[in-house]
């Protein structure tokens, strides 16, 4: 039998050390662009591969974004199961820009430098009159059920109408 293990608190008590945790900055994330070497560049067709195939030695103009963790994407779930928005630190109650950078690395990685742009302009909302809206309700129901029957109910004696002419003896 092995003696028990004894649990000691002390680490608890003892201030740590600012200089154990001063290091260099670290990179966290790299933008790879170019043209890159074929990992099939030496290696040789299995034997039993009998169709004529070349293999590209180096790929076409490239960029791919690699990222030391992949937690930077991954939101914070509450004590109810549900995920808070991506960035969010329930815990100091901030938002962090998590999402807009992920939103600009697959616009950047799809050339759509445009879509970065645009994300950044503000959505005016123009109110409907509340006066026009109850004088006018009435109306645009009416419109809003009747015209698509009346529609279906014109496309389908037109249909009639053609089929008795066309297979009429």
């Amino acid at each position: 039998m092995s003696a028990p293990h004894i649990l000691s608190l002390r680490a608890i008590e003892q201030q740590p050390d600012p200089k154990d945790f001063q290091s260099p900055p670290k990179t966290v994330a790299v933008l790879l662009e170019g043209k890159f070497t074929s990992d099939w560049k030496n290696r040789p067709l299995p034997e039993d591969f009998k169709q004529p195939f070349t293999i590209a030695q180096q790929s076409k103009p490239t960029k791919m974004i690699v990222i030391s963790d992949g937690d930077v994407f991954k939101n914070q779930v509450g004590t109810d199961g549900s995920a808070y928005p991506l960035g969010f630190d329930h815990y100091t109650q901030q938002n962090y820009g998590n999402k807009n950078l992920l939103l600009n690395m697959v616009d950047y990685l799809t050339d759509d430098s445009g879509l970065i742009s645009l994300r950044n302009k503000e959505i005016q909302l123009r109110l409907l009159s509340k006066a026009r809206v109850r004088s006018e309700k009435l109306y645009w129901q009416l419109i809003n059920t009747i015209m698509p029957l009346l529609l279906v109910l014109i496309f389908a004696i037109f249909q009639h109408y053609m089929r008795k002419r066309r297979y009429a003896h």
